[in-house]
């Protein structure tokens, strides 16, 4: 199963290719069925805290949260 990732292919595993999108926050939203609540709440908590201490949507923390999005949707 393929995963793209933006413009640059980043390898999640040996069957995944990753690429990055222009707005992680978005795509965040738009992978949030194909996760499970539990899994979904951490992220949204992790990304609260962040925007909370003054980050941006775009910094690479969001960025990370989003590969673990797609990492967890390719590992079911």
């Amino acid at each position: 199963m393929g995963v793209t990732w933006g413009s640059r292919k980043v390898n999640l595993n040996e069957q995944a290719v990753c690429v990055v999108k222009e707005n992680p926050m978005q795509e965040i939203l738009e992978l949030s069925n194909q996760l499970p609540l539990e899994v979904l709440q951490d992220i949204n908590q992790r990304i609260g805290d962040w925007l909370a201490m003054d980050g941006k949507d775009d910094d690479p923390y969001i960025e990370q949260q989003l590969r673990f999005a797609k990492r967890f949707i390719v590992s079911q």
